[in-house]
């Protein structure tokens, strides 16, 4: 009897043993470069699939080698990369327009497809990638890809664009590095593309909680001349030739500004070791968009272009939804409020412990009244995400919500600053 409780116990401390052996990164990564893997996701309104349109080799992974498995459930679609063994090594998330153009009523014309892409630390061995979507708040299997960087046809891809370092010092592994795109500039406006930079980057600096992240964020510019000034504007039958090929009206909307030749952002960033790319874009009118983990657009010149990079910048780093709740949308399919969104700075209550509860003064009510009483205070104000009943925002105003606010509400801040940690750590 004693001889087979041993017997039991050798065993059990065996499997204990195998399964809290921790891999070695770098024997399943060469975290000196980076394997870029382009897809399409295309579909209707209600179905989708995704497709690898090509795999590329490019010189740079400036991640944490510490965070390749982020501790937050951000994103409509998120992947994960596995080792021949089964062993998660990363797992990341982001959103895309194509989700966007799904909520409006485009889907009615027919299909459409749409570029993503990603990229990751360069595989030493085979990997196997899933890529997953968020339906009713659980993740689900999309498609998945097998790669075998010893016999798979990966193009090793050389920058076509140098970029400069305009701010910072530190090691990108341990930084938050921050790539500008140049669009509609001409060859002729570089010293105004790195103007215009430094004007945004100091900008972005004075705002809290980046501010106190100053030393650990890098800026790079990457100036792609265009054949035009300007973006298109197709409601004023405004036609240009640009690198990026941002417009104005995209899904129906004046003012949102973005660009669907994704795959072009990522080859003109590639000589940059960045983690996020914004895209500059040289006009005076206002607009834009930002897109979690994927990309974000601004203007150069209009009185409140400064404003709008932040708050776009805040889609883009943070994962955080709009505050506002009376602006008009071409939005058919609005968020589900019997679901708690993912979005770290609105609730419908719902999951609502997860949030920012801890954030909130001892008697203040919730829901809190949108009065003067409460004005600067944090609560659970009803509004948010364009919808004026259901959801709940941490703040009666923030640059969530308006050009004129004087900062990030607290539930931002703190959301912000857990990225800005997992990038620099």
């Amino acid at each position: 009897m004693i001889k087979q409780s041993r017997f039991f116990i050798v065993l059990i401390a065996l499997i204990i043993v195998k399964t809290s052996v921790a891999y070695n990164p770098v024997e399943v990564f060469d975290f000196n470069k980076s394997l870029r893997i382009d897809f399409i996701l295309t579909g209707t309104a209600k179905t989708q699939m995704a497709g690898i349109s090509n795999l590329y080799e490019e010189p740079h992974w400036s991640g944490n080698e510490n965070s390749l498995i982020w501790p937050m459930d951000y994103g409509t679609y998120r992947y994960e990369v596995y080792t021949q063994d089964g062993q998660l090594v990363v797992r990341n998330g982001f959103s895309t327009l194509f989700e966007e153009w799904q909520m409006t009523n485009l889907p009615k014309l027919g299909p459409a497809s749409f570029e993503e892409s990603f990229n990751i630390p360069y595989p030493l061995q085979p990997v196997t990638i899933k890529l997953e979507v968020r339906r009713q708040n659980e993740f689900k299997l999309l498609s998945e890809w097998h790669i075998n960087p010893d016999t798979d046809q990966i193009i090793k891809k050389n920058p076509l664009y140098k970029a400069q370092k305009l701010y910072g010092n530190g090691n990108p592994s341990e930084s938050l590095d921050i790539v500008f795109l140049t669009d509609g500039y001409l060859a002729e406006d570089s010293i105004k593309a790195q103007k215009d930079t430094k004007r945004f980057a100091e900008y972005l600096f004075a705002q809290a909680p980046f501010n106190a992240f100053k030393d650990k964020i890098n800026i790079w510019l990457v100036h792609a001349p265009s054949m035009n000034s300007g973006t298109t504007e197709p409601r004023k039958n405004i036609y240009k030739n640009t690198v990026l090929g941002s417009s104005f009206n995209s899904l129906g909307l004046e003012r949102y500004l973005t660009t669907k030749e994704y795959f072009k952002i990522k080859d003109i960033a590639a000589d940059a070791p960045y983690d996020f790319a914004v895209v500059m874009v040289n006009t005076h009118r206002y607009g834009g968009g930002g897109i979690f983990n994927h990309f974000s657009v601004f203007t150069s010149d209009n009185q409140w272009s400064k404003e709008v990079f932040v708050h776009e910048f805040g889609h883009q780093f943070g994962g955080l939804a709009d505050e506002y709740f009376t602006s008009d949308v071409s939005y058919e399919e609005m968020l589900d409020t019997d679901k708690e969104p993912w979005n770290p700075n609105i609730t419908t209550l719902v999951a609502f412990d997860g949030k920012w509860q801890n954030l909130i003064s001892k008697g203040t009510p919730v829901p809190t009244p949108r009065s003067k009483k409460y004005k600067g205070k944090t609560g659970v104000f009803e509004g948010g995400a364009y919808m004026s009943k259901g959801v709940y925002s941490p703040s009666m105003d923030c640059k969530m919500r308006t050009n004129t606010a004087e900062g990030f509400c607290s539930a931002c801040e703190n959301a912000i600053t857990e990225m800005l940690e997992m990038y620099t750590k």
